[in-house]
């Protein structure tokens, strides 16, 4: 205990850090500092402070916010997880008042856009099923055409309004990620015929 308090005296004189550190040249020119004593007081506290500031920036990351090297996990599931959101809204009560005017006008039944769009939810797996949804061919009957305007207004709509939303309330785990893609999805929503990547 003596011995420790002697030191501690020493670091307050000033007498014990003058003496401990010793510099040495080295071959390359470069000047080391070795020391017998402890780092200076301040040292220590410069030390705990730059952990400290490590600390509180993991500890305030935002929830859900991802760090740069998952994106292309975040990205892999993006198509599937929007197109099945589109397909949640337009089967609630909430699409109503934007779903009914746009099936009047193209001329299709609500309740029968309703039937085949629950037909078709699960089937959503990536890019290519999601676009197929929208995508108008060649060989498909008025009732698919008319399904799929539908399907790509409203998923407009969504994409346009309630998105945000979606992604904030939602089991999203790259919260950031999806709010940085969404308009690339809207505008892939717009042309279904460019929709063949996301990133």
């Amino acid at each position: 205990m003596k011995f420790l308090k002697k030191k501690i005296q020493k670091f307050k004189t000033g007498s014990g850090i003058s003496q401990g550190i010793e510099v040495i040249k080295t071959s390359s020119d470069e000047v080391k500092s070795t020391s017998d004593e402890l780092s200076s007081p301040e040292l220590i506290s410069d030390k705990k402070i730059a952990k400290e500031g490590t600390k509180i920036q993991k500890r305030n990351r935002v929830p859900g916010c991802p760090i740069s090297k998952h994106s292309a996990r975040a990205i892999k599931n993006m198509a599937k997880n929007f197109g099945r959101a589109i397909c949640n809204f337009a089967l609630s009560d909430i699409s109503n008042p934007y779903l009914i005017p746009i099936a009047n006008k193209i001329g299709m039944d609500v309740e029968e856009f309703r039937s085949v769009i629950r037909k078709e939810k699960d089937s959503i797996e990536g890019i290519d099923s999601f676009r197929n949804l929208m995508l108008i061919k060649e060989g498909d009957s008025k009732i698919e055409v008319n399904f799929k305007k539908i399907f790509q207004q409203i998923g407009e709509v969504f994409m346009k309004y309630f998105s945000v939303n979606w992604i904030f309330d939602g089991k999203v785990t790259y919260k950031q990620e999806y709010l940085k893609y969404r308009f690339k999805i809207l505008r892939r929503i717009q042309r279904p015929d460019l929709f063949t990547y996301i990133k």
